[in-house]
């Protein structure tokens, strides 16, 4: 078989030297490269390099979505058929069609042979994308069972969906035309296993891959046949839990935010790389030295952790709930603008008053529902109102979202310089710290 290069790091999409278990990071950099570029491909689905490397059932998965129920189906060949599908559901004893539902693209599924006559199954999940119902789960932060609720609630729906992710090639190969995700996971409890699994994932994704690894060893998956790699990946636990066992490695910039928020606690071990004041304008170009931009990157910076930032939520509503009715607006249209512009949206906006009281009461609700009590008085609001004011509603959550969005980057184009997380992978796995919580 030819040799496939792969797009971002170069390295040979046929190589297969994917460790599983608790491993020292140096073992890690071959499959951290291939993290790298699953998780890129799970947002462009260019899978055409992938089968030329050998990798079969290539599955996009979806979540579909609508007021009676959410399910998860696969996708073969996802580039080339519809996005939308008439799916038959059964309910309540009848069959009912259920026309055109909601899809948000959620995980890429590919599996390998590999060269010991086991086969890898490797799972990328995708971060938060352009919708209000992708977005919801991540600002769920009160706790269930000890985890981040909105993550575990991702968490469960792709675990429950295993019997309908189908591995046909896989099953062909193996004389099990019946082959799902659940029969893997089975599979890999038992003292007998032809199996091996790689899970990665991106920002809301690598918070998912986490629990996900979780609820596969809560269930008896060894540890030894399994390993998580996630980049920007926010922390899912209220619980600090020992990593001793848990094969799950985390790659954070400690200038994104996210990795900062989420619960408290990372599943796994938790590597970041440093950068100096030449490399933050290598990664973040013209954007570095906007002075425009710099106060939102000195606010963020200040975030450490969940309470400040959902603290800093709730004055931030509390703040914008005093502007005249058409400058809400226009910082709503701001605010909602990483989000498709749909009805829900445009409603939001053209409501402006309610929308604002409602994140209002979510932001103090959720903190109230981790901290205990609701944020305390300052005048924090003030402030913020006074920096709204002075660079104007429309502009400052767009600059606030940049400065967010900014260090977060997972991979630019092949050609453009290389965005943190995806220098650090090929640049300086060597160069990376260990820490407790980012």
């Amino acid at each position: 078989m030819l040799t496939v290069k792969a797009p971002y790091t170069g390295i040979s999409l046929n190589d297969l030297r994917i460790p599983a278990g608790c491993r020292p990071m140096g073992a890690l950099t071959h499959a951290w490269r291939m993290a790298l570029e699953l998780n890129a491909t799970a947002y462009h689905f260019d899978e055409d390099a992938w089968q030329r490397a050998g990798w079969q059932d290539v599955l996009s998965l979806r979540v579909f979505g609508e007021k009676r129920e959410r399910y998860i189906k696969s996708v073969r060949n996802a580039r080339n058929v519809t996005r939308r599908y008439l799916e038959k559901r059964v309910n309540t004893g009848a069959e009912r069609a259920w026309t055109e539902p909601e899809e948000v693209e959620k995980a890429l599924v590919m599996t390998h042979p590999l060269p010991d006559g086991k086969h890898l199954v490797a799972i990328a999940f995708r971060g938060t994308g352009g919708t209000a119902r992708e977005w919801e789960p991540n600002f769920a932060c009160h706790p269930t069972d000890g985890m981040h609720s909105g993550f575990l609630r991702l968490a469960n729906e792709f675990a429950e969906g295993a019997d309908n992710i189908a591995l046909s090639q896989l099953g062909a190969a193996l004389g099990q035309p019946d082959l799902t995700l659940a029969t893997v996971e089975e599979e890999l409890t038992n003292t007998s296993c032809r199996f091996q699994l790689l899970l990665t994932g991106y920002s809301q994704g690598a918070a998912v891959m986490q629990l996900y690894a979780k609820h596969l060893l809560d269930r008896g998956v060894w540890p030894g046949r399994l390993l998580g790699l996630g980049f920007a990946s926010p922390s899912v636990s209220y619980a600090d839990a020992s990593d001793a066992d848990i094969p799950l490695y985390h790659l954070a910039n400690p200038d994104d935010l996210t990795p900062r928020v989420g619960a408290a606690h990372h599943l796994g071990q938790v590597w970041q790389y440093v950068p100096d004041e030449a490399l933050r304008a290598q990664w973040y170009q013209n954007a570095y030295d906007d002075p425009q931009l710099a106060p939102f990157r000195q606010m963020v910076d200040a975030m450490r952790n969940l309470e400040q930032a959902l603290g800093f939520c709730a004055y931030l509503m509390r703040a914008v709930i005093g502007l005249p009715t058409y400058d809400l607006c226009a910082f709503l249209a701001g605010a909602l603008d990483p989000l498709m512009e749909t009805p829900t949206t445009r409603s939001a906006v053209a409501q402006a008053q309610v929308t604002a009281r409602v994140l209002l009461f979510k932001a103090a609700s959720e903190y109230r529902a981790v901290f205990g009590t609701l944020p305390p008085e300052t005048n924090q609001e003030i402030d913020i109102l006074r920096h709204i004011l002075s660079v104007g509603p429309a502009l400052y959550p767009r600059l606030l979202w940049r400065a967010v969005a900014l260090p977060h980057v997972l991979v630019r184009a092949p050609e453009e310089t290389p965005a943190s997380y995806h220098d650090i992978v090929v640049n300086r796995l060597h160069q990376l710290t260990r820490v407790k919580d980012i």
